[in-house]
Formats: C-alpha cells, structure tokens, sequence
C-alpha cells in the first residue's frame, strides 16, 4: 500500500517526448458527477523543465494545470475538479496529454496519482478516492479503465 495517495502513480514509457494518457470509467449512473484528479511528480526531472498537463473530459470542458513536484501531504498536491455528464452504457473519457502551448518544455509526460469521484468536500476525499499505487510505474498503452 502506498504510504500517501501522492506518492506514486502512473506516466506514459518512453512519454518525455510527448506522453498522453485517458482514464475510462465505466458502470457510472447515467448523469452529474464530478472527478477530481492528482496530479503529483515524483521523479527526479526538474519541474520547471515540465509542460503543463491538459486534463479535458472528452466532448467537454478542459483545464491545464502545472503538476506540484514532490508533494509532501496528499492535501498540497495539484488537483484538479472537472464536472461531466456520464451517458448509460458509455465510458466516460477523461484525457490527460501536455500542454502544447509549453513548446520549450523538455519533459513532456504526464502523471496520473489518483482520482476521487462523487465527493462533496476536501475534508471526504479519504472515503471516496483511488490511488493508483505503484512508484513510479510507467505503462505503454496509453488506457486505463475502471469500473
């Protein structure tokens, strides 16, 4: 088990030059709900050579963000809120990819730490959230789904 939810997570192998990762739930009931994702590093490379992460719902709203660096407490670690309309029988698609607005960025991966869906405040993200679990993991395909 991951000692905080920051700690570790998920980026794209091979990904500096340009990473890109979706989340897909699936089973939602149909309607509102809301996401809030983690966005933490926790390797080595210097933020400030990083390009910012665009998180978008598919066929929705978009924010870009920078991640923190080597987060201390889950509580100070960049998050980011996006509300979205799941549709019976249909994944909902959460995008993570660089912002390509950051073209003098060398490292250009993302990270995913974990998410929390259907929270109503801060204080209850600790009954409702998944945490992505491993240091440092690397994955090729580019997809993770949960449901």
């Amino acid at each position: 088990m991951c000692a905080r939810l920051v700690a570790g997570g998920v980026t794209i192998e091979g990904g500096d030059a340009g990473g890109a990762l979706e989340l897909r739930l699936a089973g939602l009931a149909p309607g509102r709900h809301r996401l809030v994702v983690f966005l933490n590093v926790t390797d080595g490379k210097p933020a400030d050579l990083r390009a910012r992460t665009v998180v978008a719902v598919a066929g929705g709203p978009s924010i870009s963000v920078a991640p923190s660096f080597r987060a201390a407490d889950d509580e100070v670690a960049q998050t980011v809120a996006l509300e979205f309309e799941a549709v019976a029988g249909e994944d909902a698609v959460i995008q993570f990819k660089p912002d390509p607005a950051d073209a003098a960025a060398t490292v250009r991966n993302v990270v995913l730490n974990g998410f929390a869906l259907d929270y109503s405040a801060r204080r209850r993200l600790r009954k409702n959230r998944f945490r992505i679990c491993a240091r440092r993991r690397t994955i090729s395909g580019g997809s993770i789904r949960w449901s």
